[in-house]
């Protein structure tokens, strides 16, 4: 897959790929592009594309799941989010594992990990993500 090259030539911080098109791509951090493709991008397109982000935590995991993604490379996964692809069958795979997603100044879990710790209604997700979002 030329999925890492367009991650790392590009510089994106994502990049969505169906059937060698490129569908999304984006250079904002954290959730927004997942946000934002949740949101933008009709969910038929996205049904079986395959993903390249650079850190997939628990949420993100949940909201691309729900999209029935084919697979996804990832720069850094959480052991919560390897466990969700794995259990919903889509094909993972990644440079570095860790426990949890940190904050950007790693001093504490990402707010969107924190947000995501005991929920698993990628509704009521993408509702809290959407009011953290329109407050930065």
């Amino acid at each position: 897959k030329n999925i890492k090259n367009l991650l790392y030539n590009k510089n994106y911080k994502m990049v969505v790929i169906k059937n060698e098109k490129v569908l999304f791509t984006s250079f904002d951090r954290g959730i927004k592009p997942i946000f934002d493709l949740q949101n933008e991008i009709n969910h038929n397109e996205i049904e079986n594309s395959f993903i390249g982000d650079r850190v997939i935590g628990k949420a993100a995991a949940l909201i691309l799941s729900n999209l029935k993604i084919k697979g996804i490379y990832s720069e850094l996964i959480s052991k919560d989010a390897l466990n969700i692809f794995i259990n919903n069958n889509i094909e993972v795979s990644y440079k570095r594992k860790v426990d949890k997603i940190l904050n950007r100044t790693k001093t504490g879990l990402c707010p969107i990990e924190k947000m995501s710790q005991y929920e698993d209604n990628v509704d009521k997700l993408l509702k809290n993500i959407e009011i953290f979002l329109d407050e930065l």
